[in-house]
């Protein structure tokens, strides 16, 4: 399991949650029930538009001003903007991007990864 919150390392409110680690997301998103677990006010964040694989808009999601996420084995890394969706948009409770995997080396072995 993942962690998503206001900083870790300040022992402030985080959510672990089940997460699909995806390569080739550029942006990682999390559901509407985490950002809940986590006291974020949706109606006070902006909003920006989201596209599919294929370029194509999905729709205008709210989006977090920072956030951390934590996968183990790698450290946390400060995100400028997560992206919450509905929750039967998912399914899992979040998508972990590239915007978060750019932060570390990361090799892939027999089907595990880990640190380089």
């Amino acid at each position: 399991p993942a962690k998503v919150g206001h900083d870790p390392t300040a022992g402030n409110l985080t959510s672990t949650c089940h997460v699909l680690i995806d390569t080739g997301s550029t942006t990682t998103m999390i559901a509407e029930r985490v950002a809940e677990a986590l006291d974020l006010d949706l109606d006070k964040l902006d909003t920006v538009e989201v596209r599919g694989f294929d370029g194509q808009v999905v729709g205008n999601y709210p989006a977090t001003d920072s956030l951390w996420v934590s996968v183990p084995p790698f450290d946390p890394a400060k995100l400028q903007e997560v992206v919450i969706v509905p929750d039967n948009t998912l399914n899992y409770q979040a998508i972990v991007g590239m915007d978060y995997l750019e932060h570390f080396e990361i090799a892939v072995r027999h089907g595990a990864f880990g640190r380089i």
